[in-house]
């Protein structure tokens, strides 16, 4: 049986506004306290950053850093925000045609 939260939702309207990321784990484990924290949304809040890894995968806790890092998944991308992507007048009514 297929479990549909193992799988991204596409959001192609949408791209992370990447703010940086880690190229290893070890780099993960010696930079990730002072890279994930500092970061506020538009009403002053704080927010912590989405790590995905090379799949598309989010990263949240050690075991999933590790599993990136036995599977070769490296580099981790962190984002806070995403940014609207253009879409055209044609884009829509294509997509709206294929439906």
């Amino acid at each position: 049986m297929s479990r549909p939260w193992h799988k991204g939702t596409p959001c192609p309207h949408l791209s992370p506004d990447i703010l940086g990321q880690f190229d290893t784990f070890q780099d993960w484990i010696n930079h990730a306290r002072r890279a994930l924290t500092g970061y506020e949304n538009s009403m002053g809040y704080p927010v912590s950053p989405v790590c995905i890894d090379a799949l598309g995968r989010r990263c949240s806790i050690g075991n999933e850093f590790e599993r990136a890092r036995d599977e070769g998944t490296f580099p981790i991308r962190y984002f806070v925000d995403c940014k609207l992507i253009e879409i055209t007048t044609v884009e829509v009514v294509l997509n709206a045609n294929q439906s």
